[in-house]
């Protein structure tokens, strides 16, 4: 009985579990990726001269 109810909700969960959590994740990757390049984008030591304390 408990397996039966237990295969029942993975099937309803399965989707959710596979495919929209790697979609969260790749999001989340490229927002971080695209908010560092807007911060540091091309903060090389010799671009940083002017804001060294």
């Amino acid at each position: 009985m408990f397996k039966s109810a237990l295969t029942r909700w993975w099937d309803m969960q399965k989707i959710y579990h596979t495919q929209v959590h790697q979609e969260l994740w790749v999001g989340a990757l490229l927002t971080s990726f695209v908010f560092y390049k807007i911060s540091y984008g091309d903060l090389s030591p010799g671009h940083c001269i002017g804001l060294q304390p």
